[in-house]
């Protein structure tokens, strides 16, 4: 294991036993372990003020990056990337990622930070019914907020504000 990986591993581990203390739930704790440790495989593609994804992508998978790129402000203080459906099939069922075993429960989701920082993690859901979109938004093993929609097009809609919100104006200076 390169000392990279070794030293993010020792810190995840010691954000991990830090956040499980009362009053942080451990499942979100985590749950933002899991995304902090996405986007650190992810962080060399990441660019700032840009929405960015995969190279190979469904159809259909194009279609929404393309209008969710062309709709949603990505501030220049924040990364963000656009994981499609097929992508995180793969990536949450590796043994089982067949095309008979998958059963799409969201058409992707988008992860972003403010720059390079893991304590906030926003987490976009575009879930297909009978699951809700959503946006999620983690700050140090706790469900900071979260937002809840009728539509993938609604959700989509309101992505800007919440990363503006959250990601990129104050109180959030640190």
């Amino acid at each position: 294991m390169n000392e990279r990986l070794q030293a993010r591993n020792t810190i995840v581990s010691q954000t991990m036993e830090y956040r499980t203390r009362p009053g942080h739930e451990a499942v979100v704790a985590g749950w933002q372990q899991f995304l902090i440790r996405m986007l650190d495989r992810m962080a060399p593609y990441l660019r700032s003020g840009q929405l960015v994804t995969f190279q190979r992508m469904e159809d259909d998978e194009k279609a929404l990056f393309e209008a969710l790129n062309g709709n949603i402000g990505i501030p220049e203080t924040v990364r963000a990337i656009f994981i499609p459906r097929s992508v995180l099939n793969g990536m949450m069922y590796p043994d089982n990622n067949t095309p008979e075993n998958r059963k799409p429960s969201e058409a992707g989701i988008i992860l972003a930070i403010k720059e390079d920082r893991y304590d906030r993690i926003l987490n976009a859901v575009f879930a297909f019914p009978p699951f809700t979109p959503a946006v999620d938004v983690y700050e140090e093993g706790k469900l900071l907020a979260g937002y809840v929609y009728n539509t993938i097009e609604e959700c989509a809609g309101e992505l800007s504000g919440i990363i503006a919100t959250y990601l990129n104006r104050s109180p959030y200076t640190g």
